[in-house]
């Protein structure tokens, strides 16, 4: 589940899987356009907040970025996704800017950040 271009994560509990991350490793931002590792998914079984499922992965991510020697990490988080912006920000990431993202149906406002490593 690893190639030069991305790694897939799956966390597992019990033998049961709860989650995964997926990294791009060496991807332009689009905000700065600057290269570095891109936390492009990560999910989890509904019910399972506050288990500290998110900032395990999130370390394990993180590691294997500075290990890759990364220059930092980086994701977009709908703006809609409080809960999520107020993880990744208590985690020490940091918003780069905005962009926005239209569907047929409506426009969905998409936060860029990135923690330094």
């Amino acid at each position: 589940m690893s190639s030069p271009c991305h790694t897939w994560w799956l966390l597992e509990e019990q033998g049961i899987v709860q989650g995964f991350a997926k990294v791009n490793w060496r991807r332009l931002d689009p905000i700065r356009q600057l290269a570095g590792a891109e936390l492009q998914k990560i999910y989890f079984l509904s019910g399972t907040t506050g288990r500290g499922y998110g900032k395990a992965m999130l370390s394990e991510v993180v590691e294997e970025a500075r290990r890759r020697e990364e220059p930092f990490v980086w994701l977009d988080v709908q703006k809609s996704n409080i809960q999520g912006e107020r993880f990744y920000t208590r985690e020490r990431f940091k918003c780069l800017g905005e962009l926005s993202f239209q569907t047929d149906l409506q426009d969905i406002g998409i936060k860029v950040m990135a923690l330094p490593l």
